[in-house]
């Protein structure tokens, strides 16, 4: 089974013994809301580029062509 955007995030988060309430100030979002994008796992290209910039990481994403294998 794949995990969701927001369960690899809330993995990030509790390894690195992050706090939400610290995200969402960096963020400039109330806890509340920043709950609701994880619950909801409604995640756009712009935010999530913004909360793995405040958690410390990076992510990609890499689309594969399935019959010749080329990376885009």
């Amino acid at each position: 089974m794949d995990l969701t955007i927001s369960e690899k995030l809330r993995l990030v988060i509790k390894r690195k013994k992050l706090k939400m309430g610290e995200i969402a100030e960096k963020l400039g979002c109330s806890r509340q809301n920043l709950h609701k994008k994880f619950d909801k796992n409604t995640w756009t290209d712009e935010s999530l580029k913004e909360v793995c910039e405040v958690m410390g990481i990076s992510y990609e994403i890499v689309f594969t062509d399935c019959q010749t294998g080329e990376k885009y």
